[in-house]
């Protein structure tokens, strides 16, 4: 009787150890960049994929990624884990920004459009 519940109790172990969480991957953040003053596509700027809020000081910010926006401004970035993004743009004619997307099992995508301004711009509405 003893070898049968240290059996069952193996069993049951050896069972449980098997089953693990696969960390989801499948969510997407897609979108475009655009000119703040004009609507049209911007393209060859820098957008960078960070984990982690770049605005708090002592963070843990990481960029994970990053591509250059192609010929009508559009960038994508996919297999991500559920969680809080930010994206970070730079180019040489527009101000950086910064947008946060936050990708759960509800909401597995987000579409963003970033709208620049051009540096040393004023824009009067």
């Amino acid at each position: 009787m003893k070898q049968l519940i240290y059996f069952m109790t193996a069993f049951m172990l050896l069972i449980s150890g098997c089953k693990k969480e696969e960390p989801v991957s499948d969510g997407c953040i897609y979108g475009v960049v655009v000119d703040k003053s004009t609507g049209k596509t911007v393209s060859g700027v820098i957008v960078k994929l960070i984990v982690g809020d770049p605005t708090k000081v002592n963070n843990n910010a990481v960029e994970i990624s990053s591509i250059v926006t192609g010929s009508e401004g559009q960038f994508e970035f996919d297999n991500l884990s559920y969680r809080e993004y930010y994206l970070a743009t730079f180019s040489t004619d527009f101000n950086a920004s910064l947008y946060g997307c936050i990708l759960s099992k509800e909401y597995p995508t987000c579409q963003i459009e970033i709208q620049l301004q051009l540096k040393n711009e004023i824009l009067l509405n």
